[in-house]
């Protein structure tokens, strides 16, 4: 395990995750907040009148479904400094497997340290679980930037082929 410094590469891919996730919990958080809103509105339109404290607990609720978008923000927090500190953590080991789940294929190295990484599903059959597997992440975070049996990035390949 060595540290190195984040390539510009590495750095859009982490800026790529923080744009994506923001994006995602916020449209989510959003629409659950718009959808309490127009319940109370066509409660309103049907005659039930607020009572007392019935603003402050509109506001609880609001605030409490907002919660989602407080974590992934800190999610991201974490991102944001690993972009400003700029390290990755190098991995080579050839004691890892691939495990299947209900959610997706997950990546788990066996000897220290000991890291659990989410897969994209195009990325499991070009793995083989027999030759040395070189890995690289972000420091505080845990982004995969790099997954390779030698040079090519299997990431990045992916991206590619997705492109075309």
């Amino acid at each position: 395990m060595t540290e190195k410094k984040l390539t510009n590469a590495d750095k859009k891919r982490i800026k790529d995750d923080i744009s994506l996730t923001f994006i995602f919990v916020t449209l989510f958080t959003l629409a659950l907040i718009l959808l309490f809103a127009i319940g109370f509105g066509v409660a309103y339109l049907f005659g039930v009148r607020p009572s007392n404290g019935f603003g402050t607990r509109v506001l609880i609720a609001i605030g409490t479904l907002s919660l989602p978008l407080l974590l992934i923000g800190w999610t991201n927090i974490i991102r944001f400094i690993d972009i400003r500190r700029a390290k990755k953590i190098l991995i080579t080991t050839t004691d890892y497997k691939i495990e299947t789940k209900k959610e997706g294929s997950v990546l788990v190295t066996t000897t220290k340290p000991k890291i659990k990484l989410d897969l994209y599903d195009k990325i499991v059959p070009l793995l083989r679980p027999t030759d040395a597997i070189n890995i690289e992440i972000s420091k505080l975070s845990k982004t995969l930037l790099f997954l390779s049996h030698d040079s090519e990035n299997l990431i990045e390949k992916i991206d590619r082929e997705e492109e075309r």
